[in-house]
């Protein structure tokens, strides 16, 4: 578990886009998505979906990945690495709380209801994950 400075986690609570990086196990090159990405108690946390080829990679075994965090106006950055743990809604109590205050840092009014009711309706094949990385590194310029 990391520790992020004060200026470091006020960085982190601000409404900045994350590009996560996984590898491919079939061409061991890289898939680089853009995502919402929130720093609590010591973890990094991303939400995705079943029908992402992120999930794809994940249940194949493939867990490194690497997480940047770069303001588009400047040049201050978080950048983490480590093997993301899977978290599905039955493997923590708070899965939905936690889901809830991502949507809240990224979305405002209206928007966070349509996204919390696409999340909870999804079909089982695009069903809502987390990912957890306890980072084993971590760079930043903050």
């Amino acid at each position: 578990m990391v520790a992020l400075s004060e200026s470091q986690q006020n960085f982190m609570d601000r409404k900045i886009f994350a590009s996560l990086s996984i590898t491919s196990p079939n061409t061991s090159l890289p898939l680089v998505t853009t995502v919402w990405a929130h720093f609590e108690d010591g973890k990094f946390y991303i939400i995705s979906n079943k029908a992402t080829a992120k999930w794809r990679y994940l249940k194949s075994g493939q867990t490194a990945i690497g997480i940047n965090i770069c303001d588009p106006k400047g040049w201050p950055y978080i950048s983490v690495n480590g093997h993301a743990k899977v978290i599905h809604e039955d493997d923590r109590s708070d899965f939905w709380e936690l889901i809830e205050r991502i949507i809240r840092k990224y979305n405002t009014g209206q928007a966070i209801d349509t996204w919390l009711h696409k999340m909870h309706s999804a079909p089982v094949e695009a069903r809502r994950f987390l990912l957890e990385l306890d980072p084993e590194n971590l760079y930043t310029s903050i």
